[in-house]
């Protein structure tokens, strides 16, 4: 029986092959999302590693919270914005489910995040989700969770306003444009809560402030912050 399978997946691969999003090489039976050699390459922060890093650095004075991360260091033309791109733009969910893990595991034994206990990420509109048909951040967390073995809830944490595009404005022009777009749903259910917040790309940070503003007017609950990717160096 497991000749079988063997032998059909074989045959799917020959003439469906999977690709790399990175490098576009045929992936081999053992390699998983990204190639070996793409996933070697990857840009990692290690923000983690330390307090006061430049990620945390760009929320003082904004939102309180209580740690901050990235696992991928983002910019033009990087092998990070191929693999963002294909995640969120050609359904690549598997790529954000990956990502996903390799966060939790880069931070597993950060003393910054030990005390987490619930995971939400960054909503999308219903009706950007429902016209991309999924919400790359909810495969992020998903796989992150996994490794982590902590709940997480997608429905907390509400998207209003389908706000404009933010490239070519002004950080206080995107500041604006997100200043009021998310509520919460049953606020008491994550009152006293350890909230990991976790988005795809941190650029600005505006989108993510405006969610951690939003949750952190709950009784007791304190924030910490992740993202597959950020632009701040």
């Amino acid at each position: 029986m497991l000749m079988i399978k063997k032998l059909a997946s074989d045959l799917i691969n020959l003439f469906f092959p999977n690709f790399c999003p990175g490098c576009e090489r045929t992936l081999y039976e053992n390699e998983i999302s990204i190639c070996t050699f793409c996933n070697f390459n990857l840009p990692k922060t290690n923000y983690h590693l330390y307090t006061d890093n430049p990620l945390e650095k760009l929320f003082w004075g904004k939102v309180q919270i209580e740690a901050a991360t990235s696992l991928l260091f983002f910019n033009k033309g990087s092998l990070t914005q191929k693999l963002i791109h294909q995640l969120k733009y050609k359904n690549q969910e598997h790529i954000g489910v990956f990502l996903g893990k390799e966060l939790a595991i880069s931070i597993a034994h950060s003393s910054s995040f030990k005390n987490v206990d619930l995971v939400l990420p960054i909503p999308l509109h219903p009706q950007k989700e429902r016209r991309r048909g999924y919400n790359q951040c909810t495969s992020i967390v998903k796989g992150y969770c996994e490794i982590a073995g902590l709940p997480y809830s997608f429905n907390n944490l509400k998207r209003n306003l389908d706000n404009s595009t933010q490239t070519k404005k002004s950080r206080l022009q995107r500041f604006e444009n997100v200043a009021e777009i998310f509520s919460i749903s049953n606020p008491r259910n994550l009152e006293h809560k350890n909230i990991l917040l976790v988005d795809d790309v941190i650029t600005t940070g505006s989108t993510i402030e405006s969610a951690a503003n939003s949750l952190i007017k709950i009784r007791g609950v304190k924030i910490f912050i992740a993202s597959l990717a950020s632009a701040i160096n």
